[in-house]
């Protein structure tokens, strides 16, 4: 892809590289849309999925496992701010979500948190939070 780009290429939060901005066919076969992936694929394996319809980095580029971990997080804290149900009023569901991931920051002790920019152990502390307020 030539030109500028409209984002800063996120860094590679497993090896600290640059990311690179390619087709998802790149790492993911038949994928359509595009992928932030790190400068040393194939020998570091992290990339990030972009927001629908654009080009913006959903997050840092991570590895598989990272990648799990961030999938585990959404499962386990958005039942929390959905109360179980698909939310219609979408300020009603944007307040909730905001309430929940600032309740989250607060306990983890950032002043912002962003699944998408979360290591490995910040996800497993995430994830437990989250079952500890199921409980």
């Amino acid at each position: 892809m030539s030109g500028p780009s409209l984002f800063t290429p996120p860094t590679c939060s497993t090896c600290g590289s640059p990311s690179a901005l390619q087709a998802a066919e790149y790492v993911q076969g038949q994928r359509n849309g595009f992928l932030w992936v790190c400068t040393r694929w194939p020998s570091c394996c992290s990339w990030v999925g972009c927001h629908p319809g654009s080009m913006r980095p959903l997050g840092t580029p991570a590895d598989t496992e990272t990648r799990r971990l961030r999938y585990r997080v959404h499962r386990a804290i958005d039942p929390l701010w959905r109360g179980g149900r698909r939310l219609k009023n979408l300020r009603k569901a944007r307040d909730s979500r905001h309430r929940i991931y600032r309740q989250l920051a607060q306990h983890l002790g950032v002043e912002d948190f962003h699944v998408g920019q979360a290591d490995a152990d910040t996800c497993k502390r995430a994830i437990e939070w989250a079952r500890e307020r199921r409980a």
